[in-house]
């Protein structure tokens, strides 16, 4: 369901869970395979301006990326973002499998208002979004993550899925 807030408008505690989780631009990216996707990426969209479909990667494309990719469906009024595919090496990190759930099924008060943000900007703006942090809202906080939100769209102009990748790193060993 789409929230009818945005999360700078919640103030505290909610801006405790801000400091665990920056986001920014595809400059922003740090991690290599992260870097390799968004090329990918850069790589399938159109010189007119057109975003990439789903069907424009091959599953063997996004496989080599070790599974470190999600896709999530984009729906509209209301908007909500439905998991369609959550790879394997986060599905095994984290010890979940979210794949067919909604993110507002998936994540509490606290932190979707953020996540909700962050797909939302993706889909409105047609960019990619990087977010980092730590793992707090899976009750893993010594793993750090970095992650690239790509829109989408079948058409070419309105976002309907999020190509996402996430880089994790376990923070104690």
């Amino acid at each position: 369901m789409t929230p009818p807030w945005h999360a700078e408008d919640l103030g505290e505690p909610f801006n405790e869970m801000r400091e665990w989780r920056r986001h920014g631009s595809a400059d922003d990216i740090q991690a290599e395979v992260l870097l390799r996707l968004l090329a990918l990426w850069r790589g399938r969209c159109h010189r007119d301006g057109r975003l990439p479909a789903r069907s424009d990667f091959s599953a063997r494309d996004l496989m080599a990326l070790g599974g470190i990719v999600s896709l999530i469906d984009v729906e509209r009024q209301p908007m909500r973002f439905h998991m369609r595919l959550i790879g394997s090496h986060l599905t095994h990190s984290l010890g979940r499998d979210n794949s067919g759930r909604y993110a507002d099924d998936i994540y509490g008060p606290e932190v979707y208002p953020l996540i909700f943000d962050t797909y939302r900007q993706c889909v409105e703006t047609r960019l990619p979004v990087w977010t980092s942090g730590r793992l707090r809202h899976t009750e893993k906080d010594f793993m750090r993550f970095e992650s690239i939100d790509l829109p989408l769209a079948r058409d070419g102009q309105i976002v309907d899925m999020i190509l996402k990748g996430t880089s994790l790193e376990d923070l104690e060993t």
